[in-house]
């Protein structure tokens, strides 16, 4: 079982030259395309902070104030 997470976002870990934090961004662009069906446009690119609130109204159909983030 999995109990935590550890997530390197600023590359501080895996230094940006390995590509990995590109690779799990690409990944995450195709997961939300794909199992969310989301917009193309709205996740490509954006750093993933920015994409919270697509994914939080494709999930719960609300926006993220009215669903208590």
């Amino acid at each position: 079982m999995i109990t935590h997470l550890i997530f390197d976002l600023d590359e501080t870990l895996n230094l940006p030259e390995t590509g990995l934090l590109k690779y799990i961004d690409r990944r995450i662009d195709r997961f939300l395309q794909e199992k969310l069906d989301l917009d193309r446009q709205k996740v490509t690119g954006l750093p993933v902070i920015h994409r919270l609130p697509a994914v939080w109204r494709k999930i719960t159909g609300k926006r993220m104030r009215e669903g208590g983030l």
